[in-house]
């Protein structure tokens, strides 16, 4: 082929190769957004399973929540001793915030009637007439610019030979007969500091009477916000118990917690809908940076590639160059868009994905593959998950059976739960 018309084939190619990455960006949101909608579930799902395990804040309590969790935080970190050090602080800033004035007066002095309040309205009313005289001047065009620059005071250094000096004695001229004065330096400074000067002094004042009041404020704040915790102190220290139990949960050996739970099926509801989660959102992130991102990296090289030669053989010199040009380009584009759409099928088959209680725990979690992709082996999309089924052939899955004795539906065993609010 000659070299110009090569030049417009690697153009299409690489217009038809920036189509194909705009569709890899596509299917990396669509990935993204399914992952963290099911992180926000996951996490979700163990503050509910914290809840469970957790109901109080006992020493009862913890030791019950470590034998069926494994985790042993509570005993090393012992949050009942720190929630009664905290208590005890927090009476004794509470005591002095209330012996400090500010609090035992703070009706009177910051009340509708308070004596703060009302010196403040008297200081603004003082103020407001300085403030209408001196912004009698200062509103005028360059005013405040002459008596920065002390016009027609012996202090201004301006010379007649500065195009500034002219600038400003018109603008001084202006002024005293927009003010009816005679003479800046004689007549308006002097009107205007006799303004400016009590204006300055009350201003001061206000804002020194703003201070006092914005300080009874913040004591009472800081006097309230230490009261609420102190009457919610053991709620606090509840959640944040939970929270520390909820982050366990999301690594914690699920077959192990399945193993303490025992026959409480509400407690393994829970825990396979927590171990499919855990298992969709490592297969899509698996399918993301293994995959997906490779094949990008690749397709940027050869839209690069194609738009560096379609710029080489635009020159006149390569007109008439005979060029080889590579094979089945276009072919090979729409094989991969044909993956990607199949890698679309399968993350939707993964995330819609809610028979969880079928799964029987004691199993690899890697087994939730099959059960969430209709018995087909992993591929190219999951080079990891795939690795793994190569070393463990004719594997499959098991159904839990106690899910399948006449006990009825599992989740009505989960209505004890409800309290604790819904994880769907």
């Amino acid at each position: 082929m000659l070299g110009i018309e090569a030049a417009s084939e690697f153009s299409r190619y690489a217009s038809l190769a920036e189509d194909e990455l705009s569709d890899i960006g596509t299917l990396t949101g669509e990935i993204g957004s399914a992952v963290t909608t099911m992180e926000q579930e996951r996490t979700a799902l163990t503050t509910t399973l914290a809840q469970v395990y957790l109901p109080e804040l006992t020493e009862a309590a913890f030791a019950e929540a470590e034998r069926r969790t494994g985790f042993r935080g509570f005993t090393t970190r012992r949050p009942l001793e720190a929630l009664a050090r905290e208590e005890k602080k927090l009476q004794t800033a509470i005591a002095k915030l209330e012996a400090d004035e500010r609090w035992a007066k703070r009706e009177s002095l910051t009340g509708p009637y308070g004596s703060l309040t009302r010196s403040l309205a008297e200081a603004k009313d003082l103020l407001e007439p300085w403030e209408r005289e001196a912004e009698r001047f200062e509103h005028l065009e360059g005013f405040l610019e002459l008596v920065e620059l002390r016009y027609d005071t012996p202090g201004f250094e301006e010379r007649w030979w500065q195009p500034s000096y002219w600038r400003h004695w018109a603008a001084g001229d202006r002024i005293c007969a927009a003010l009816g004065l005679d003479d800046f330096g004689d007549d308006v400074l002097p009107a205007y500091e006799a303004a400016r000067d009590p204006r300055d002094k009350w201003r001061a004042e206000v804002a020194r009477i703003q201070q006092s009041i914005a300080a009874v404020h913040e004591h009472i704040r800081k006097h309230d916000q230490s009261a609420w915790r102190l009457a919610n102190l053991s709620s606090i220290y509840l959640e944040e118990c939970q929270g520390v139990l909820a982050n366990h949960l999301a690594r914690a050996d699920m077959p192990l917690l399945a193993s303490w739970a025992g026959d409480d099926r509400g407690v393994l509801v829970h825990l396979k809908r927590l171990s499919g989660l855990s298992a969709k959102i490592d297969m899509l992130n698996e399918m993301e940076t293994a995959w997906l991102v490779p094949s990008r990296e690749a397709l940027v090289g050869a839209r690069q590639k194609y738009a560096a030669k379609a710029q080489k053989l635009a020159r006149p010199k390569k007109a008439h160059l005979q060029v080889t040009m590579p094979e089945q380009v276009e072919q090979k584009l729409v094989a991969q868009r044909a993956r990607r759409d199949k890698a679309r099928a399968t993350v939707h088959r993964i995330v819609h994905y809610t028979d969880y209680d079928r799964f029987d725990l004691a199993q690899p979690p890697e087994m939730w593959w099959l059960l969430m992709n209709d018995n087909r082996p992993p591929g190219l999309f999951t080079p990891r998950l795939r690795g793994w089924y190569e070393r463990n052939p004719g594997v499959v899955v098991v159904n839990d059976p106690r899910w399948e004795d006449p006990r009825g539906d599992a989740l009505a065993a989960t209505q004890v739960l409800g309290a604790v609010g819904d994880i769907s």
